[in-house]
Order: structure tokens, then sequence, then C-alpha cells
């Protein structure tokens, strides 16, 4: 395809511009600066703000003891070991097959 494309002297046609090993490079323009300076500086503050806990550890524990919630936490667990079956083994279920322990 290059090679015909070569010779019958026709340009290629237009592929991603922009990605690529042979891409057209952005121009970096005073607003795209401007964006990326207002984009770094609302991360750090919003990285700011994360680093700050919202509650001390004491108001935490006091919290989630107050909305009840290692009861509701023990209710689940509880639950879900109700739904598990009991364990059975093979003896317990071919038991009455056997109708004699000796060899015939």
């Amino acid at each position: 395809m290059w090679l015909t494309m070569a010779l019958f002297r026709k340009q290629p046609l237009p592929r991603r511009l922009f990605s690529g090993k042979h891409r057209i490079p952005w121009r970096l323009t005073l607003k795209m600066r401007r964006d990326l300076m207002r984009d770094l500086a609302i991360e750090e503050e919003n990285l700011f703000y994360l680093r700050q806990p919202y509650l001390t550890l004491e108001q935490e524990l006091g919290a989630s003891t107050a909305l009840g919630k290692g009861k509701i936490k023990l209710a689940k667990i509880n639950f879900e070991k109700k739904k598990i079956p009991k364990h059975v083994t093979a003896d317990e279920h071919l038991g009455h097959l056997r109708s004699s322990e000796a060899w015939e």
C-alpha cells in the first residue's frame, strides 16, 4: 500500500495524528498551562483535606458504638453461620448400605 502511494505520488491518508511514533505534538498554550496549574492546585487541596481525619479515634469509636454497628455485625455473622449446613461425612451418607462388617 505504501509502495503504491509512493509510486502514484499520493499523500497517505491522515491517521491518528496526535498519537504514535510519528505524531504531531500539541502546542502548549497559555490556557493549557493555566488549566494544568488549576487542576494541580485543586488536587493538592483535596490531598490536604484527605490527610486530615474528620473524626478523632475516640469520636470514631464512640460513633460506631452509638450506632450499634457491633451488634449488627454480630447478627450478620450469626445469620451466615445458620446458612452453612453441618458437616456430613460419606460414612453417614452410605451407612445404610453396610449390612455387616465381615468381608464376603
